[in-house]
């Protein structure tokens, strides 16, 4: 009914008892109404009460004393009788309202058992119709809005919100809706066979039924989780299109909440749309041919369409073991309700996502496309995430979209570049000696890490090595480890860096945080320790400030091993200890130092190109390219020795990194030039100072 419309009821003359449609433009008087209330009261003909809470006579007293239309062919005439009728039938409309209301309002008082006193009572009523709000309006309510990029302002909900909204009275109800409907039109029930049956009347297995769509029932299917199939979702996706009490066609077809999402497939337009579940069977459309004729064309598409509310992901790092990281539809809806971009590297964006009650993450999205494989990064980081160490990054769930691998880590404060030039730029000078332990421990702490992936022991061989490693031709690098053969891996970071070390806050006030090595997507595994960068997948620096110089030179240039991240560390732990010394400004200074043409990186086409990297090449005597130290650098070390804030820790590791880290090798240890020290030297070498000078 119209809400500007208020329906005017019949009222009775003062003079005699043939009703009259009053006018808009009289004022009925006080009589008229009198006399209807005097009336109604004595119990002339049936009466009800009306939508003010005043008895009216009934409709066939008041058809009986209706006033003939007048009969007119003027067009007045025609619009009065208009709107005669549609007063009328309003009048009715809303009597039969309130009506329905009435015994609806009873219906829910019977359920009301020992009321007690009024206050309760009235609780109690309150309660039974608040149960009968629109379970699709409650439904909405409780779900949540995705700000995704990909899946901006669409709504999904969490599998719990679902469950606390679709409780098992709830679903009670939509299953006996769904058999009075059925017995209505004669169809066939569903039995705990899932088979139909002849009609019958009351279902006494209802709460079999029940449990049966909370995946409950023992063998009623195979449930990848449960071995269970459940209709929760199904039952959800049908409220919310309207069609709730349609549910158990569904469960007579087997439809259950593993085969989603569904999906519509026509052949050339040819033929009509045909569904098929997510493993490709053709579905069955008899459940869908039960709303009718009329909506059956837009049934099921409206069922495919808001499917994705009830399917947005969640992630199971233990799933991900057996079967990889989701391949997700880019209809699926993700479950991030915040969103930032946080920065861009050279091969993938990464996203900070805030969430209210949970710790904050990461999200790196890396394009599937050459010259980084993501796939690499992730069997890595997969591997790495089982024998989890507390200075490399663990990855906390992966999927695929949009031809994109999603890669899901906790949220860093900063990484150590950042740490260094906006958390602490300028150390305090009460806390020097603090720091300075903190410098030592994490220090440390990366070199064993590092350690942990040059030398990586294995049982599941395969899965970290990439298509072109080599075959193990050495059968010293497999031992046994009962009936398993345990094969050793020669692994490489490739690209340390202070921006691809992050750094954690530590939840004690008064600890200085840990540093985590991160971006595995240089990283490689395989058999020999030693890897020829022509034969394997288009590696190259991904940083020239910190690439060390075996990549500009010949014939040695293409020979990569994990003496490459010895240098890289190298470098930053002399800017490490730079940053104690002198904070972010004397960091800044000693790249200022170093910035010198660079044209081994691109060539001569870019002889004009600077970079800040740590070594120079010249020609020898017979105008070969060597590779040296920078200058600027060596005198900045021994500037650093010098300084009167050095102690006996930080020239002992100054010496460690002039001697054992920052040394220009050929790429081939039998040329009997010097070597860098492995990281498990440098760690060992590191803990032992600590113990020396910091420790005492």
């Amino acid at each position: 009914m119209p809400q500007d419309f208020v329906p005017l009821p019949l009222q009775v003359g003062p003079t005699d008892n043939k009703p009259v449609v009053p006018s808009r433009h009289r004022q009925p008087d006080k009589s008229d109404t009198m006399q209807l209330t005097h009336k109604a009261a004595l119990g002339t003909g049936n009466t009800r009460r009306g939508s003010i809470g005043v008895e009216t006579a009934d409709n066939n007293i008041a058809q009986k004393h209706r006033p003939t239309p007048p009969q007119r062919n003027d067009t007045s005439g025609t619009i009065h009788t208009t709107i005669q009728n549609r007063v009328r039938s309003w009048a009715d409309a809303g009597s039969r309202v309130q009506i329905k209301g009435k015994l609806r309002l009873k219906e829910i008082g019977n359920r009301i058992k020992e009321p007690g006193p009024a206050t309760e009572l009235k609780q109690k009523i309150t309660e039974a119709l608040g149960k009968e709000r629109s379970l699709r309006k409650r439904l909405y309510m409780a779900s949540v809005t995705s700000h995704h990029p990909h899946s901006y302002r669409r709504r999904f909900l969490h599998m719990e919100d679902l469950q606390r909204v679709l409780g098992e009275d709830v679903v009670e109800r939509q299953l006996n809706k769904c058999h009075r409907r059925r017995r209505t039109t004669g169809q066939l029930a569903w039995n705990s066979q899932g088979k139909g049956s002849a009609p019958v009347g009351i279902d006494q297995d209802i709460k079999f039924k029940v449990q049966t769509v909370y995946g409950k029932i023992a063998g009623n299917s195979g449930g990848k989780d449960s071995g269970l199939k459940s209709y929760l979702k199904i039952l959800t996706i049908l409220i919310w299109i309207k069609r709730g009490p349609m549910i158990i066609p569904f469960m007579d077809a087997q439809l259950c909440d593993d085969d989603l999402p569904l999906s519509m497939k026509n052949a050339k337009g040819s033929t009509p749309w045909k569904l098929h579940r997510k493993d490709g069977q053709e579905v069955p459309l008899d459940c869908f041919k039960c709303w009718g004729k009329s909506s059956f064309a837009s049934s099921f598409a409206k069922f495919v369409e808001m499917q994705w509310v009830v399917l947005a992901p969640s992630f199971d790092h233990q799933r991900e073991e057996k079967e990889g990281p989701q391949n997700l539809s880019n209809e699926h809806i993700l479950p991030f309700t915040a969103w930032e971009k946080s920065t861009e590297g050279g091969f993938g964006k990464v996203y900070k996502v805030p969430r209210a009650s949970c710790p904050e993450f990461a999200l790196k999205k890396v394009r599937i496309r050459k010259p980084i494989d993501p796939k690499y990064e992730f069997n890595v980081l997969r591997k790495l995430r089982n024998d989890r160490h507390t200075h490399l990054i663990s990855l906390l769930a992966a999927y695929i979209q949009h031809d994109a691998y999603h890669l899901i880590f906790p949220w860093a404060k900063a990484d150590l570049l950042g740490y260094w030039k906006f958390i602490h730029p300028k150390p305090l000078e009460s806390e020097r000696g603090q720091n300075l332990v903190w410098l030592a421990e994490q220090c440390q702490g990366l070199a064993d890490g590092l350690a942990f992936i040059h030398r990586y022991d294995t049982m599941s061989f395969e899965c970290l090595l990439h298509p072109t490693s080599f075959p193990l031709k050495d059968r010293s690098l497999v031992r046994k480890d009962g009936e398993n053969e345990v094969r050793r891996l020669f692994g490489r970071h490739g690209d340390i860096k202070p921006a691809n070390i992050l750094w954690f806050p530590s939840s004690d006030p008064s600890g200085k945080g840990i540093l985590k090595i991160t971006d595995f997507g240089n990283a490689e595994f395989s058999t020999q320790p030693e890897v020829d960068s022509g034969k394997r997948r288009d590696f190259f620096a991904n940083s020239p400030t910190y690439r060390p110089p075996e990549t500009d030179l010949q014939p040695y240039g293409g020979i990569v091993s994990a003496s490459y991240d010895i240098w890289t560390l190298g470098c930053v732990y002399l800017e490490f200890l730079t940053w104690w010394l002198g904070g972010w400004i004397r960091v800044h200074e000693f790249a200022d130092q170093r910035l010198d043409s660079d044209a081994g990186l691109w060539g001569v086409r870019m002889r004009n190109f600077r970079s800040d990297k740590f070594f120079s090449i010249t020609e020898d005597e017979a105008r070969q390219p060597e590779a040296r130290v920078k200058t600027k650098v060596t005198e900045f070390m021994e500037e650093l020795n010098g300084d009167l804030k050095s102690n006996d820790f930080v020239r002992e590791f100054l010496k460690l990194i002039r001697s054992n880290m920052l040394i220009v090798v050929s790429g081939l240890e039998e040329d009997g030039r010097p070597t860098r020290q492995s990281s498990r030297n440098i760690a060992n070498e590191l803990d032992a100072m600590q113990k020396k000078h910091l420790l005492k």
